[in-house]
């Protein structure tokens, strides 16, 4: 079964590597899905992720979709973003924090001091 649902991708230059996908942002308490930057862009051209997240692009009829199909301990979603709407928020996101440039968008010292202060 198809169901709509309002949902926000959001990235932040202080976490490089991230995507944030907001699912029902019109519902009172949306779900938030952390996914990977680099497997969304591989998933443009063929199957990526693993585990709980996996991304690949449609064929024939639906190749303008890129099908996430994400796995909670709970249910199981699969979600579909149209391929021009996730090349333009990935190539955003490479002018905000070009691939390769992560590393100097991380603050180590405080990932470390956060890191401590768990222990």
């Amino acid at each position: 079964m198809a169901v709509e649902v309002k949902s926000v991708l959001r990235f932040h230059p202080d976490d490089p590597y991230a995507v944030h996908l907001d699912i029902g942002t019109d519902m009172r308490t949306p779900v938030t899905w952390i996914l990977s930057r680099e497997v969304l862009t591989a998933g443009l051209t063929g199957p990526s992720g693993m585990g709980d997240v996996l991304v690949r692009r449609g064929t024939e009829d639906d190749a303008d979709t890129v099908f996430v199909l994400l796995k909670g301990e709970e249910a199981t979603a699969l979600m579909c973003i149209p391929v021009l709407d996730l090349q333009t928020f990935l190539a955003w996101t490479e002018c905000v924090v070009p691939p390769g440039m992560e590393g100097e968008h991380l603050d180590l010292d405080a990932l470390v001091h956060d890191l401590l202060a768990l222990s």
